[in-house]
């Protein structure tokens, strides 16, 4: 068996060419040059893999912290709960991943944005964290927000919200026994 490491991946949230930050107002974006403010910006990322040299995926093992990561899941985290990110949003930032893989040169990662299907549709109520927020929940879909970014444009609100879609089950309540129509994990 080949050593492990540990390895730390760290992720950054942009805005153009500024990095995000809550309260932070961003002018002049997209064609109509909009003024924008987020006050959410959160996602799950899942099947981590390294690349190597010669372009083999490489899976990273998760850390299972009982906070930030758990199975093969993790949630990325860049609001902290002030300024704009103030209501629904909390003080604490995770802005990376921990996990282990053999010991190596390593050129790049993949990963899947999602949280794979068997996992998907948990009982939030009892699920581990990270996987236990309702702000990162449709109970509509019973399943999860995959992605999560809320923001005002020129005093409009928009909301990114990501998940998987045409979710197939006997009510609300009810997890879909068979894979949505639109897994939407990318």
């Amino acid at each position: 068996m080949a050593d492990t490491g540990e390895k730390t991946i760290r992720f950054a949230a942009r805005v153009g060419d500024k990095d995000f930050a809550c309260g932070m107002i961003y002018d002049g974006l997209g064609g109509d040059k909009s003024s924008v403010s987020v006050s959410d910006f959160r996602l799950y990322v899942s099947n981590v893999r390294l690349i190597t040299s010669d372009n083999q995926e490489v899976p990273l093992e998760l850390e299972q912290d009982g906070l930030w990561q758990y199975k093969n899941v993790a949630l990325i985290d860049f609001e902290d709960g002030t300024g704009a990110c103030g209501e629904g949003g909390n003080d604490q930032l995770r802005t990376s991943i921990i996990g282990t893989a053999p010991v190596g040169e390593y050129t790049g990662i993949v990963f899947d944005l999602g949280v794979p299907f068997e996992l998907n549709h948990l009982d939030i109520s009892t699920a581990a964290s990270p996987l236990n927020l309702d702000a990162m929940w449709w109970g509509w879909q019973v399943g999860f927000k995959f992605l999560r970014v809320d923001m005002t444009a020129n005093g409009n609100p928009y909301f990114i919200h990501l998940g998987s879609t045409g979710c197939t089950s006997a009510n609300d309540t009810t997890p879909p026994e068979k894979p949505c129509s639109h897994s939407n994990r990318v």
